[in-house]
């Protein structure tokens, strides 16, 4: 069975934040598959899905001092407490999940009351030829 990893980064709110780190993995040649951000008053998390996951928890948490978590999305709770959370906005992340109704109980869990969450995944319309060529895709 193929395990899908998840890079989760605790970063501030300030302009830059989010290109510095897509720079960083940019230049250590590891790419976005997905991504997903939950914004916390002056902080985010921001959970990668990316090629190299082992290289970017080691990018991130040793040489920049990146608070980093390895979260199975299937299995384990998602790092912040219950009802603290606005707004989840997930890129391309639950087409990768063989069992996405922990994901998305973890997202009902950490939304305040009133809060949004927002998944996108790939239009089926237009890629419903191609869509299963990603070995890792299990639900359209």
């Amino acid at each position: 069975m193929h395990k899908v990893e998840i890079i989760s980064i605790f970063v501030e709110n300030k302009p830059g934040k989010l290109e510095k780190i897509t720079k960083t993995l940019a230049d250590a040649k590891i790419n976005i598959l997905g991504f997903s951000i939950t914004s916390v008053k002056d902080f985010g998390v921001i959970k990668f899905f990316v090629d190299k996951p082992k290289e970017a928890f080691e990018l991130f948490k040793e040489k920049y001092g990146i608070k980093c978590y390895k979260v199975d999305l299937e299995t384990e709770s998602i790092p912040v407490d219950s009802e603290t959370v606005s707004c989840v906005l997930s890129f391309h992340v639950i087409e990768h999940l063989r069992t996405p109704f922990v994901y998305l109980k973890e997202i009902y869990r950490i939304l305040k009351k009133g809060g949004v969450a927002f998944l996108v995944t790939p239009d089926w319309r237009k890629q419903y030829k191609t869509f299963w060529r990603d070995p890792t895709h299990h639900h359209p």
